[in-house]
């Protein structure tokens, strides 16, 4: 039996009895870890340049209706925007 054999079938023998604090997993999920927060931030920016260009267009679909307090949305669309422009505000 080799070095390296002995040692891993130690190492197996130690995670089975729940003696083994198996650094490598640790260090494999903390990089897990580490792409899934990557994606999540990188998914958020998308998520947020999304949201932005739908607030545009819906600002400049209000602004070119002639008659926008006769226009059902009217309110609710600003209320909708000044809330995008609040999150812009706090949002870092």
């Amino acid at each position: 039996m080799t070095d390296t054999t002995k040692t891993v079938s130690t190492r197996h023998a130690l995670q089975a009895q729940g003696k083994h604090p198996a650094p490598c997993a640790r260090m494999c999920e903390a990089t897990a870890f580490e792409i899934e927060i990557r994606q999540l931030k990188a998914d958020n920016e998308n998520l947020r340049s999304y949201a932005h260009r739908l607030a545009l267009d819906l600002e400049c679909l209000l602004l070119s209706t002639d008659n926008p307090a006769a226009t059902k949305w009217w309110a609710e669309a600003q209320q909708t925007l000044e809330a995008w422009r609040a999150f812009n505000r706090r949002a870092p």
